[in-house]
């Protein structure tokens, strides 16, 4: 894992596709102060303040569940708020539920849309809970078990 000290005001984030419709229930992030999902176009679709700890895993519910439609691809990401960030080199291609936008990160240097797309397998720590079919939450990469947490995945 790697760490950027004195961050700039940045907007991190990846794309992702589920395969089937999901709901989703809280956004995680290991460091910033705002979480977000958008539509590709930059729409807007869900954002909350983060109370963090830069460094550890912080969950935070959104204020209404978001339903995420198969075959559309979304960003999430989290502000900076200009604390340290954290990221990671490596990288999953899928999720039990879709797959996520392979060798590319989004950024922006403001709180917004991370509409920069930047090649690289560089992945910053930003990661979904959800449902499907009103079942046990999940997170994008959960079947990846016993390994540390990676922007892609929660606690495995």
């Amino acid at each position: 894992m790697r760490r950027i000290f004195g961050a700039a005001l940045t907007t991190f984030g990846f794309a992702f596709t589920p395969n089937t419709n999901i709901v989703v229930t809280h956004v995680r992030s290991y460091s910033g102060t705002k979480v977000s999902i958008w539509q590709t176009n930059g729409t807007l679709l869900a954002s909350q303040n983060v109370t963090s700890v830069p460094g550890t895993w912080v969950e935070t519910p959104l204020a209404t569940p978001l339903t995420l439609n198969a075959g559309s691809t979304y960003v999430v990401g989290f502000y900076s708020g200009g604390q340290t960030n954290y990221s990671r080199s490596d990288r999953l291609n899928t999720f039990p539920n879709g797959t996520i936008v392979d060798a590319f990160y989004y950024l922006s240097s403001a709180d917004g849309f991370p509409s920069n797309v930047v090649t690289g397998s560089t992945v910053y720590l930003v990661d979904l809970r959800y449902t499907v079919n009103s079942g046990a939450p999940l997170s994008l990469a959960q079947h990846r078990r016993g390994r540390l947490p990676m922007a892609c995945g929660p606690a495995w």
